[in-house]
């Protein structure tokens, strides 16, 4: 069973923290007077220019905050090749209830020049309790600078409580990066395929031979090493999904650092989308425009999410038509494009999919039947693994929704409109069949070679083993030996005959 993501985003925690002075009803005194620079890294810098450095005394209600608030001015740089998604927190030690007033309010200000500000955010602080408050969420492009004005005061346009008096709040503001993005800035190869989006938790990976291991691929730069993909040359993206304990730097490493195979969750190929050249739009036996089998399907990639195929076939739901009345009709002529089904979501056009790139396992791949009926077994798409067999279907729906729990092990985000996980469907899979029979898989030069099969078999029929990754010629029987994914014969099992296709 393999998974489809449908849109993306990266993940990693940064927490800056400066702190804000003791609030009381005519008095703001700083707890310290210094000018605070935080950096993290080369990612991120967050600069307070007042910080703490604020004392004002017989601070009093304000017509015109504007004018006359207290205010705490700093700004955000991205000094990364990401784009950060940002919260900006109000972080609260302690506040009197006296102080949870509609009149003791605050606002955040925002500038890209550090000349223009607008408000952004405004609020009270009838709702802000002690912890963390999350004020505002900003997007944060690569190699740029944000500037930002936190205002705290007490609204003169209307009637102060004078029990507010000599009542204190006490906290501090915290920026946190907490979502990446790694900025894809150039297409990798020539053949019109679309970037591959990147889910939340995915790490863009490529082979490198010398290591013999999977390492950070370089996105930025088509004739850098480490490139990330090309079609043209039969290779296929490779993305990964990896631990907790390591994601973040694997997130922010550079391009040639491995990923040890023990820190790999699940293993994701991009299938861009395409349209493709039909060969018989009637299913009439003799009426082939061409011979797709055995000199490849005639593919070409699409931007974006545009349709650009003059065939279009209608859409028909299995559960509604009968078996006996079901069909499909298409409007054009043989020889025309079709667009792929399978970049069709729903109501959403798809730049592609992620599919498995090896049959699923479970996170107890040793169990019988590599984890059996089950729904509290996680998923693993690894090679060399038993794979997951003898569960219900009801079950791998499942677990593979559960791949977008609250607090998964993935990094995957659990919001539905970005990412999708789901069973392989037929028209998916269909997708991935498809491009395997033309010049970007087992295809050259109008002759196409037939995949491999995945042979290794084990075990009594009480715990019969499949391993995951294993390849051979197509024709060969059941084996008990594994030529891995990694091999010469292994890749005889890939939709590309080398090691970035589907096993």
């Amino acid at each position: 069973m393999s998974k489809k993501i449908k849109i993306i985003v990266l993940i990693i925690s940064i927490i800056l923290i400066a702190s804000l002075a003791t609030f009381a009803w005519f008095i703001w005194n700083s707890k310290e007077n210094t000018e605070l620079t935080m950096t993290i890294g080369n990612l991120a810098e967050v600069t307070f220019t007042t910080g703490n450095d604020i004392s004002e005394d017989n601070m009093g209600p304000v017509l015109d905050y504007k004018k006359d608030g207290e205010i705490t001015t700093f700004s955000i740089k991205n000094k990364a090749d990401y784009i950060y998604y940002v919260d900006i927190i109000l972080n609260i030690d302690n506040i009197d209830n006296e102080l949870k007033n509609n009149t003791f309010k605050y606002v955040l200000l925002e500038s890209n020049d550090n000349n223009s500000f607008n408000e952004i955010k405004s609020g009270d602080f009838t709702s802000i309790n002690t912890g963390s408050n999350i004020i505002y969420n900003l997007e944060l492009d690569s190699n740029s600078t944000k500037y930002y004005k936190f205002i705290m005061y007490i609204d003169g346009n209307m009637e102060n409580d004078i029990s507010m008096m000599n009542k204190s709040i006490s906290g501090y503001i915290s920026v946190s990066a907490s979502n990446i993005k790694p900025l894809v800035s150039e297409v990798m190869d020539n053949s019109g395929a679309n970037v591959p989006k990147l889910a939340d938790g995915l790490i863009p990976v490529v082979y490198d031979d010398n290591q013999n291991s999977w390492v950070r691929a370089n996105i930025t730069d088509k004739n850098g090493e480490y490139k990330w993909y090309d079609y043209d040359e039969k290779k296929w993206a490779n993305a990964v999904l990896v631990t907790d304990s390591n994601r973040d730097s694997y997130l922010g490493a550079t391009p040639g650092t491995i990923i040890p195979e023990d820190d790999v969750l699940a293993y994701y190929v991009w299938i861009p989308r395409y349209k493709y050249k039909v060969w018989n739009i009637n299913k009439v036996i003799g009426t082939d425009s061409y011979n797709a089998q055995t000199t490849g399907i005639d593919i070409t990639f699409e931007q974006g999410t545009a349709s650009t195929g003059d065939i279009n076939c209608n859409n028909y739901s299995f559960a509604s038509v009968s078996s006996s009345t079901r069909s499909e009709t298409c409007s054009g002529s043989n020889g025309g494009y079709y667009t792929h089904p399978a970049f069709t979501f729903g109501d959403t056009e798809l730049t592609g999919i992620w599919v498995g790139k090896f049959e699923s396992a479970s996170s107890n791949p040793s169990a019988i039947y590599g984890g059996s009926s089950s729904t509290t077994l996680t998923i693993r798409i690894k090679p060399n693994v038993n794979t997951w067999r003898n569960n219900p279907v009801s079950n791998f729906y499942t677990v593979i929704k559960n791949m977008q729990a609250n607090g998964n092990e993935y990094g995957l985000s659990s919001d539905t409109s970005k990412v999708d996980s789901h069973m392989l469907k037929n028209m998916e899979w269909g997708a991935v069949a498809y491009l395997t029979n033309s010049d970007y898989g087992r295809c050259t030069n109008g002759s196409c070679t037939e995949i491999g099969i995945n042979n290794y078999y084990s075990g009594s029929s009480s715990n019969t083993q499949f391993k995951s990754g294993c390849g051979a010629s197509p024709g060969s029987g059941s084996s008990g030996t594994c030529n891995a994914y990694n091999t010469t014969t292994g890749m005889l099992a890939s939709t590309t005959g080398n090691i970035y296709g589907i096993y």
